[in-house]
């Protein structure tokens, strides 16, 4: 008798958990129609399946073995769903090519092996493996799974290519996670239809390992390092119970900029996804997520007695249907995630509660200079300023006369792709070198822990994305388009009367190549991101830039207005002082008396 083997490979967070447990609840009817489902969980290293990368070969016997028991005589058809069976999340499926490999071994003893995988557009499955990693407890931050080096693991057509070079294009189907797609038909019925058992094509699945809403990340977060592990679960349960995101609801925890990357970055591939392997769509791309709607607590008020008494009543729940557990575990969590989350609804931007001092140290200033970093720079003479409040930005502490300029900030917009953990290290290290020690730094909260692992003894604020006016730096801020824009709200906060501008051209990457006042192969982000093998797409601009670009300059030049009608409203005034820039969103007041005699 012919056997074949239907594997559901996950991808993970596309309700392959919910498939799992359908499958066990009816494992006598499959038995019934000669299906017999294989609970991988069953296998003793299952876990290692995920870790995989060629080199296990005690695991690929003993997981042959286990597939081998698995055979009965009047069986023939085995069903395998396991999300193992796509690789390892935390680095992006990055061992892939390995993944298949392993399983056409170990299945060598069955005839034919039909491969199921269900695939969510990028951005979102990066938060939700983010998310489902802060459900277990783990503390990685969201920017690891940023990185450039392994973001072409999720350009799904190569993905699936790696499966149909062990088992054939013919074996191997795909579906898109998209509640537009699941409109013409469920997962369950793709899947029911991918096996030939027609008996599940009607049946709906119950939605089981929630994901965590926007609250409950924050709260899992602040309160994850005071729990022990069976504390944790306990806390996982009632979040997941009061605080679950709704099934196709969108994840908010990436910002604009890394959003539109990540969406620009996958669109040809997933263009080419629709059109190989999901031509039984009507769709010819992801579609629009939902965004999200309230559910559980009242997430607008959040507010602290009803917190605590949705957990009150799960933590007596939990005692009641299992009276083994001693009470003092439960009392325990009680006490510890009481104490955060009323620390949390108290405060919910506690870390950037020391943010007020800012307005002190721009105190008794009449005029903030900002300092970019346009090649017009290295024409001007810029120590006149060093007893304003000069703000300085990105990778302008290279500059030869950087302590007599004397900044009295230095401001970092957040990392993003394709800037690596590691670039990011070596840069700030350099910054840590040569910026003034007195100097202190403001930095955008997602790379709080390389900024604590690099700037030791260095006064260091915080702010985040997100936010709108008025400028307020103990909240989120207005997410920028330029590091430029954090630097004028930052002024504007400190209500310095006099805003002035030098080395600030926007206007010569519509219609001039890319340069800066520093050089490329000298110290500097560019220098590290090309020690790193990171390609540079400005660096390649000859001619003009791509509409592309455009529309995000016309963005940024809309920011730039909206910053200017509110230093007007509050009485301040920006201007450009300099003297070879175009750019004329502010009112220019050339200092030509800054020209270098040698430039």
């Amino acid at each position: 008798m012919t056997t074949n083997v239907y594997v559901h490979i996950g991808t993970h967070k596309t309700g392959t958990t919910a498939v799992q447990q359908y499958l066990i609840k009816k494992t006598k009817t499959l038995l019934k129609s000669g299906f017999k489902y294989i609970n991988l969980y069953h296998f003793e290293e299952a876990q290692k399946l995920m870790q995989y990368s060629g080199d296990n070969q005690t695991l690929l016997t003993n997981l042959k073995s286990f597939f081998n028991a698995q055979k009965e005589d009047n069986i023939h058809s085995y069903i395998i769903c396991c999300e193992y069976l796509s690789g390892n999340p935390k680095t992006l499926y990055s061992n892939v090519s390995e993944i298949p490999k392993l399983l056409s071994q170990a299945l060598i003893g069955f005839d034919r092996i039909k491969v199921f995988a269900v695939l969510r557009r990028q951005d979102q499955f990066i938060q939700s493996i983010y998310t489902q990693y802060v459900h277990q407890g783990e503390d990685i931050p969201l920017g690891d799974f940023l990185d450039p080096s392994r973001l072409d693991n999720l350009k799904w057509t190569g993905f699936l290519s790696k499966y149909e070079d062990e088992f054939g294009a013919d074996n191997v189907v795909a579906i898109p996670y998209d509640i537009e797609a699941f409109k013409e038909r469920s997962l369950l019925s793709s899947f029911s239809n991918f096996c030939g058992i027609d008996m599940f094509k009607d049946s709906e699945l119950e939605v089981l390992n929630s994901g965590y809403n926007d609250i409950a990340i924050k709260i899992a977060k602040s309160c994850n390092p005071l729990l022990n592990v069976s504390e944790k679960k306990i806390l996982r349960s009632f979040l997941q119970k009061h605080f679950k995101k709704n099934r196709y609801a969108s994840y908010h925890l990436l910002n604009e900029e890394d959003e539109r990357f990540l969406i620009s970055y996958f669109k040809k591939d997933n263009s080419l996804l629709f059109k190989t392997y999901f031509k039984t769509t009507d769709l010819s791309n992801f579609s629009a997520v939902e965004e999200e709607t309230k559910n559980g607590i009242n997430q607008e008020s959040n507010h602290y007695p009803e917190l605590i008494s949705y957990l009150i009543k799960e933590i007596d729940q939990l005692q009641k249907s299992n009276p083994t557990q001693k009470p003092i575990q439960s009392k325990n969590v009680l006490a510890k995630v009481k104490k955060k989350l009323k620390k949390m609804v108290e405060n919910p931007h506690e870390l950037y509660q020391r943010n007020y001092q800012l307005i002190g140290l721009a105190k008794n200033y009449e005029r903030a200079v900002i300092l970019g970093s346009a090649e017009s720079i290295n024409k001007l003479e810029l120590t006149a300023f060093s007893n304003d409040f000069v703000i300085t930005v990105g990778n302008f502490f290279e500059h030869p006369d950087i302590n007599a300029i004397n900044p009295k900030i230095h401001v970092f917009a957040a990392s993003h792709p394709p800037i690596t953990k590691a670039v990011l290290m070596n840069w700030w290290g350099r910054c840590q070198d040569v910026l003034p020690k007195s100097t202190p730094i403001l930095i955008e909260k997602r790379d709080r822990e390389v900024a604590e692992s690099v700037f030791k003894g260095r006064e260091v604020y915080y702010y985040s994305y997100g936010g709108s006016l008025p400028v307020d730096f103990t909240k989120p801020v207005m997410s920028p388009w330029s590091v430029t824009i954090v630097a004028i709200q930052l002024a504007i906060y400190g209500k310095i009367p006099l805003i002035g501008l030098l080395g600030i051209n926007h206007d010569w990457q519509c219609i001039e190549p890319y340069r800066h006042f520093y050089d490329h192969t000298e110290p500097s982000l560019e220098y590290y991101l090309k020690n790193a093998g990171i390609e540079i797409e400005y660096e390649k601009q000859k001619q003009r830039l791509p509409k592309e670009r455009l529309y995000r300059e016309y963005e940024l030049f809309k920011q730039y207005e909206t910053l200017k009608d509110e230093g007007s409203k509050l009485g301040i005034g920006i201007l450009n002082y300099d003297p070879f820039s175009n750019f004329d969103v502010f009112e220019f007041d050339r200092k030509t008396e800054l020209i270098r005699r040698d430039s």
